[in-house]
């Protein structure tokens, strides 16, 4: 059999813990806002530049996110592993130019290498283990 699903973004509610989900995969991607979600879409080619920028300006004027929520959302994601330093050094300089970063942004920690990709898409990155897909998880009867 074919799995035709290749990621499943969740949008997490407050205070849920990211971690959760890894018992999932790596395909499993919670996001805290959409901006993760449209930065791990840019990094698999599926959103280009200008398209990452709307959703900055969206969320800015629509949604009040400031210039520190965007950062910590970035880091956030390089610190658990989802954004590698192709993709980190590709977006910074387009969201800092466009006034969405600080100018002296930086991660707290270094994005890691890609080590796996396919057709332009991550699938893993230096020193993840996580597999892709775990074997054996029963989605219908795994709750917390």
């Amino acid at each position: 059999m074919n799995d035709p699903v290749e990621k499943i973004y969740i949008n997490l509610a407050t205070d849920t813990d990211p971690e959760y989900y890894l018992k999932f995969g790596r395909r499993c991607v919670p996001t805290l806002n959409t901006l993760q979600a449209a930065l791990d879409l840019f990094q698999d080619g599926r959103l280009n530049v200008g398209r990452v920028l709307n959703v900055a300006k969206d969320m800015r004027e629509n949604y009040g996110i400031t210039k520190e929520e965007m950062e910590s959302s970035i880091d956030n994601l390089v610190r658990r592993q989802i954004l590698g330093e192709p993709t980190v050094q590709a977006i910074l300089p387009e969201l800092v130019g466009h006034g969405f970063l600080s100018r002296d942004f930086r991660p707290s920690v270094e994005p890691r290498k890609v080590e796996e990709s396919r057709d332009g898409r991550i699938f893993r990155l230096e020193g993840v283990h996580e597999p892709w897909i775990p074997e054996g998880i029963d989605y219908f009867h795994e709750f917390r």
